[in-house]
């Protein structure tokens, strides 16, 4: 379903193009397969291929008006990227606070649909055992976990981010705050039965049918809002070096096109590859998302 390569994700990207003007029509509807999204965000989420390519191939054979929606949407990673590059203690808080909750076996029985709701069980299942979920898909089980369940948002964050294939720590933690009224203090989101029964296609709307009195009258959980997070860190690195530097070349996973990047042009003297095997331990990634 997904691309692992860059010459895959371009093909895929060819092959997304000529429905890409049925976007906004069909984004929000919950398909077998997800037909009408792209399925590129872990290929992008890695940089593989890059939004600017992804977009430029787009409004190459559409007209800007036809295709903004989803221009805008796959700009929405680059923003939450930049927002949290400028707050990284949101990232250091969600940390700690992991480490504080510790493990919740209710966590534990969601990853193993065993929650007895139906449609929980569904996408929990599809999570774990695809790597993925529409985005529509999230949102109604991130609000079920906050407001219904009552879970702590952190937790809910980290199970998505080990399962995602395009997890990413910003635009996945900064959703989850959303949901839960923190990233926009006081707006949560909440999923209610006549979306779930607008959006998911007629096939799961039925198997999934005894699952949906769960989100008949959502009632919001009001989490104690903290102080609007200050940017804290305001200079970059430069993006370009000088062609007398001798430098070398770290290449990891969150950005495996370098060569796409103003790095491109540069003549290193050693070139090193990594992966953060820390960090995939301490998020308990599964075998199928290290690979």
């Amino acid at each position: 379903m997904f691309p692992s390569s860059r010459a895959a994700a371009l093909a895929k990207l060819e092959r997304f193009i000529p429905v890409a003007e049925d976007y906004a029509r069909d984004r929000n509807h919950v398909i077998p397969g997800h037909p009408s999204v792209s399925r590129l965000s872990p290929a992008i989420r890695h940089r593989l291929i890059t939004e600017e390519e992804v977009v430029s191939a787009v409004v190459r054979v559409h007209a800007f008006s036809r295709v903004e929606k989803f221009i805008q949407e796959v700009y929405w990673r680059r923003y939450c990227k930049s927002w949290l590059s400028l707050r990284p203690e949101v990232w250091s808080d969600f940390l700690r606070d992991l480490d504080a909750i510790g493990e919740n076996p209710a966590v534990r029985r969601i990853e193993e649909s065993q929650t007895g709701n139906r449609v929980i069980d569904h996408f929990a299942n599809e999570l774990v055992t695809t790597g993925y979920l529409h985005n529509h898909a999230r949102m109604w089980f991130a609000a079920w976990w906050v407001h219904e369940a009552r879970l702590p948002w952190q937790s809910g964050a980290a199970f998505f981010f080990r399962h995602l294939l395009d997890g990413d720590p910003a635009s996945n933690t900064l959703s989850w705050r959303w949901v839960a009224g923190l990233q926009t203090p006081g707006k949560t989101y909440l999923a209610r039965r006549g979306n779930l029964e607008k959006y998911l296609a007629p096939e799961l709307r039925d198997s999934l049918s005894d699952g949906l009195a769960a989100f008949e009258n959502p009632q919001a959980l009001e989490l104690q809002t903290c102080a609007k997070p200050h940017v804290t860190r305001k200079e970059f690195p430069p993006d370009s070096l000088s062609p007398s530097m001798v430098t070398g070349l770290w290449i990891h996973e969150e950005d495996l096109a370098v060569e796409t990047s103003p790095l491109g042009q540069q003549t290193f003297a050693a070139i090193v590859v990594t992966v953060d095997a820390e960090s995939w331990n301490r998020h308990q990634f599964p075998s199928t998302k290290r690979q």
